[in-house]
């Protein structure tokens, strides 16, 4: 076979392929290894990289699993998709309940809430039940409606009943007496609709009319500022790891003990 490229050239291009695979840098052994490889490079270039309707080099084929004792292909084929939703469920997670560490086994956390009617929710029951305080007509209870008061909806959060107090229960300040868990219904965690409208032919929360609304007193939202002890409560759980595990999965650049610490 002709040589059709000069050795100059032939030597620019192998020997340093040739010096950093295998560390030789002699300069006579590099001109002819050089020559060897340019040489056989052009003889599989003739005879078998030919891509031509007989399909010397057939390729891989298509992707096949190994089943049994047949092989498969020779794509990697990982299952990624258990592996990104365990990924995107911790991320979201994380995304929307933060996490504040604490500085000791105790605290103490104070957060403002805006609250439908900011009132008193105790009672004086120790004076026939009227106290002379303001209540608030809204409260939130896992209890059920009682006579006169009415359920305007439920909570979207813990799902505690939202009852709106009747006249009889505000007058005789029976508030804590009738629902004994009763609190304050938080504005940014739940929303009556009624409150600052109407309500429609069914019951529900619509705007008011102009003459409706001149003639209504405005209804009040309050600022509460609200404390609560958080005491550290613990979990704990040991991850180990085989000598196989550490050494399989360095293949795949996994450190196996970096990854159970970190779960």
């Amino acid at each position: 076979m002709a040589n059709l490229i000069n050795e100059a050239e032939i030597r620019g291009t192998w020997a340093p392929i040739i010096e950093e695979a295998t560390g030789i840098n002699e300069s006579s052994k590099l001109a002819w290894m050089s020559e060897y490889c340019h040489n056989h490079k052009l003889y599989e270039d003739a005879n078998i990289m030919s891509l031509n309707p007989g399909m010397n080099l057939a390729g891989m084929g298509n992707t096949s699993f190994p089943t049994g004792n047949a092989n498969g292909s020779g794509d990697k084929a990982p299952t990624l998709l258990p592996l990104a939703m365990q990924v995107a469920a911790q991320t979201i997670g994380l995304d929307l309940v933060p996490v504040v560490p604490m500085a000791g086994p105790m605290g103490l956390l104070s957060y403002l809430d805006f609250v439908y009617e900011g009132g008193t929710l105790g009672a004086d029951v120790a004076n026939g039940g009227a106290d002379g305080t303001v209540h608030p007509t809204y409260i939130r209870t896992a209890l059920a409606e009682s006579a006169g008061d009415v359920k305007v909806g439920t909570s979207r959060i813990d799902g505690l009943n939202i009852i709106k107090l009747g006249a009889a229960t505000l007058e005789a300040g029976l508030v804590t007496v009738t629902y004994a868990d009763a609190e304050l219904v938080p504005a940014l965690e739940d929303h009556i609709p009624e409150f600052s409208g109407a309500k429609d032919a069914n019951g529900l929360g619509a705007p008011m009319s102009r003459g409706l609304g001149e003639s209504t007193p405005d209804k009040v939202m309050g600022l509460s500022l609200f404390s609560k002890s958080v005491a550290a409560e613990t979990f704990q759980v040991a991850a180990a790891v085989t000598r196989e595990q550490v050494q399989d999965l360095k293949q795949f650049g996994v450190d196996a003990v970096a990854q159970v610490e970190a779960v």
